[in-house]
């Protein structure tokens, strides 16, 4: 498993801004969806192709069918407000180009 950036407690505040299946009515999720977030903010670290996602995380086309979706839906958005109050600027991702 790839190395976890969310806390119990931070998972706790970001769940319910997650949605439980596709919007269009689809199956519901598969898996833990913190493996989806953390994907997500594994490809926005790292900078890397959504192929070299690593294979600790969900597939890499899932993760980045669900990072469109949900940028598209203003998910991803509520997702980083509910944690803005615990941001460590430590690890905060500055893109410098």
């Amino acid at each position: 498993m790839a190395q976890t950036m969310f806390s119990d407690e931070q998972w706790e505040q970001t769940s319910p801004h997650l949605p439980a299946k596709a919007a269009n009515g689809g199956r519901p999720y598969v898996g833990d969806q913190s493996t989806t977030v953390e994907g997500i903010l594994w490809i926005a670290r790292t900078g890397a192709p959504w192929r070299d996602l690593p294979e600790g995380f969900c597939k890499w086309n899932t993760v980045y069918g669900r990072f469109r979706r949900w940028s598209a839906k203003g998910v991803l958005r509520r997702v980083l407000e509910s944690l803005m109050g615990e941001m460590d600027l430590d690890v905060a991702m500055i893109n410098g180009t």
